[in-house]
């Protein structure tokens, strides 16, 4: 989810750690005012972060979380979700109920159309289903990689669809979604 530094003096930087240590390599800084960090996964104190082509560690008491999206059944407002083989990206806009599909590999617009429904998992589960008329987007907080560089994401997605080269019939494309506060301009 996403975090802002806290209880940094002005002026100053929270270190971002190779490790989740104090002793751990210094691998690069966030400023005393950044806001919208997305962590991907805590443990003992330290929250996991992308940082310069890999993730790396940062203290959680030096971080304070405006709100927990998947806290109470929500779901974040914004997503950016993508995945490879084929190329694909979509954003979810909880905000306009829009949801946009895009074959990257081709670079065009697949489908941008309007949500039904989000759909809350049962039995404990914490996946979402984002509904939209031949697009069904399921997104999990679980640790995912994108298979191309280090980095981390803390949601894995299943994208649904009756789009695909040579005329619609279902396909299940697999990815990672983030976190994000803005999305690209449509």
């Amino acid at each position: 989810m996403l975090y802002h530094v806290d209880g940094v003096a002005e002026g100053g930087v929270l270190n971002i750690r190779a490790e989740p240590a104090m002793k751990g390599e210094v691998i690069g800084t966030l400023d005393a005012a950044a806001r919208n960090v997305e962590v991907i996964e805590a443990q003992g104190g330290w929250g996991r972060i992308n940082v310069h082509e890999r993730t790396g560690w940062v203290a959680m008491r030096f971080l304070s979380a405006p709100s927990n999206p998947w806290r109470d059944n929500g779901t974040p407002k914004l997503l950016r979700c993508f995945g490879t083989e084929p190329f694909w990206h979509a954003t979810v806009d909880l905000s306009k109920q829009q949801l946009r599909l895009v074959n990257l590999a081709e670079g065009e617009v697949v489908k941008t159309q309007a949500i039904k429904h989000v759909v809350a998992g049962r039995y404990r589960t914490p996946t979402r289903a984002i509904l939209s008329d031949d697009i069904t987007l399921m997104v999990t907080p679980v640790q995912c990689s994108d298979g191309m560089s280090d980095y981390l994401y803390g949601l894995a997605a299943n994208l649904i669809t009756d789009q695909s080269p040579g005329g619609p019939r279902p396909r299940i494309l697999n990815g990672c979604c983030s976190v994000t506060n803005t999305l690209p301009h449509e």
